[in-house]
């Protein structure tokens, strides 16, 4: 599940992300004009994929359960939408990775 399906689906459980580095410092308007050398890929891929969850000094732990649970539950249905095939080359390589 990509990190844009995941904040959409947060926004219906009543949690609220952000995303991370969205927009990266250089692509606001005052550094547009400034010369990077390098294209900051890997500075691209880490903030198309990073998520901030819900922090603040009255979170209780029972509410980072409920996220997490959620979480868990969505990445699950997500897991469930994938056509079978993309299920078992999944398992494949994790059994893979694992040694098995």
């Amino acid at each position: 599940m990509s990190r844009d399906v995941l904040y959409d689906r947060l926004r219906g459980y009543n949690v609220f992300s952000r995303r991370y580095f969205h927009p990266l410092v250089c692509d606001y308007a005052c550094y547009r004009n400034v010369a990077v050398r390098d294209p900051l890929t890997v500075a691209r891929g880490v903030a198309s994929r990073i998520l901030t969850l819900p922090i603040y000094d009255s979170l209780e732990a029972s509410d980072v359960e409920k996220i997490c649970a959620i979480i868990i539950s969505l990445q699950k249905s997500s897991e469930d939408e994938k056509p079978a095939i993309i299920r078992r080359k999944a398992l494949a390589e994790s059994r893979y990775a694992a040694g098995s």
